[in-house]
């Protein structure tokens, strides 16, 4: 029967291989044959008693620096208790700084590592840092992946290549809040897969989108106030998609409890005077942000509180049932015109004239509609908007009145 020793990247289970190298089961880390065990040398150094606590502390250190969306206080905190065992211990020494420390302890703990450091913990350490990089740690990661995967060029290749595209997402602003963006995704993360397929399709026609899972950091440099950073994002979008299924249909969700509430409360905000009394479902939609629901589960025949919430949200505006759909109503509110796809190609070929009326977005998402742009749109987002309530109505505002748009 194989020899079964401890890991000392995971705390999982080494395995011994026919060459006499050594192999975890849980992280694929290898260990030459000369390495000491460090099963005997924890015990020796600790004693049977704290063995298991060490033990149970590499493995829940190890979960928390991959998990999908990193906790940073989870992971420090579980840092320290291994350290509270084994102060020396890299791995631990490297959690602990990556996620409580600036830029500056972080680029010099990497620069510092030894061989035989990088040896054991390179992939650990690159897992981490390649998803949580900063402007300030990209030097320090690039000069990491040369020295840990000098002799080894196929690892060293693999390695550069998520490290160019992760620096180029860095570098183009991609955790930027601020930055102008035509969509922003409201979705449940347990419907990532088509919410990943919808942005993946709007940006291929050319459209900026904002995806939390996406473009929120985890981890070292993540945002303090989760909900503030989502309104911060919501008020640089255009277009508001609400990816509908049972599961963002939920009280729980911060979808709706958060993104929803906040658009709602938004649109009440800028209605006029007069109608910053009336039942929301009532305010006509001219007077609202831009919106597409992109419909994956039916509504059911009794519909919950939450349900009715989003009814109510998205009253006067239609439903979408393919992401195709969905780009074309996008476009729609971002240009006034039809996409090449879908109902827009349709359209087109049968040489049906287009109902859309004209309809372009503010840079806060409220619609307007005439010959010409405000003028911080027509600057490339700078100056001011129009003053007075024509620049910030909609044409049908004056229309409905019999006053004609100059």
């Amino acid at each position: 029967m194989a020899e079964l020793f401890q890991c000392s990247v995971c705390g999982g289970e080494l395995k011994k291989e026919e060459g006499g190298n050594f192999r975890c089961v849980c992280c694929g880390a290898a260990f030459s044959e000369k390495r000491e065990n460090v099963e005997e040398t924890v015990k020796r150094v600790l004693g049977e008693e704290k063995y298991a606590m060490t033990s149970a502390a590499r493995r829940n250190l190890w979960r928390a620096m991959h998990s999908p969306e990193i906790d940073s206080g989870e992971c420090a905190g579980y840092a320290r208790a291994l350290k509270s065992f084994i102060p020396e211990d890299y791995y631990a020494n490297f959690a602990e700084i990556a996620n409580s420390k600036g830029d500056r302890e972080v680029s010099e703990f990497l620069s510092s590592s030894t061989e035989a450091d990088m040896e054991t913990y390179a992939d650990a350490v690159l897992d981490f840092m390649l998803r949580s990089m900063t402007p300030g740690t990209l030097p320090a990661v690039s000069g990491y992946i040369e020295r840990a995967f000098e002799k080894d060029a196929k690892k060293f290749s693999e390695y550069f290549d998520l490290y160019e595209k992760e620096a180029e997402k860095v570098s183009e602003g991609i955790y930027e809040l601020t930055t102008p963006r035509d969509v922003f995704l409201a979705y449940s993360s347990k419907d990532y897969m088509f919410v990943t397929d919808l942005c993946a399709h709007l940006e291929e026609q050319g459209m900026t989108c904002f995806m939390s899972s996406r473009n929120l950091r985890h981890g070292r440099g993540a945002v303090e106030n989760y909900d503030v950073a989502l309104k911060t994002a919501m008020d640089s979008c255009n277009v508001f998609v609400f990816v509908s299924s049972k599961n963002s249909r939920s009280l729980s969700c911060d979808a709706l409890k958060t993104e929803i509430s906040y658009m709602r409360g938004k649109d009440i905000r800028f209605a006029p005077a007069e109608m910053k009394n009336i039942p929301y479902d009532k305010l006509p939609a001219s007077y609202k942000t831009c919106r597409v629901e992109y419909l994956l589960d039916d509504y059911g025949e009794n519909f919950s509180s939450a349900d009715r919430m989003v009814k109510e949200f998205f009253s006067g505006f239609e439903w979408r049932r393919t992401k195709e759909e969905v780009s074309d109503s996008v476009l729609h509110y971002l240009t006034a015109q039809p996409s090449y796809e879908g109902v827009g190609k349709a359209q087109i070929k049968k040489g049906k004239k287009r109902s859309w009326p004209r309809a372009e977005t503010h840079g806060d998402g409220r619609v307007f509609r005439g010959r010409k742009k405000p003028q911080r749109l027509r600057n490339g987002g700078g100056g001011k908007a129009r003053s007075g309530l024509r620049g910030r109505l909609p044409q049908t505002y004056f229309v409905r009145r019999g006053r004609k748009r100059r």
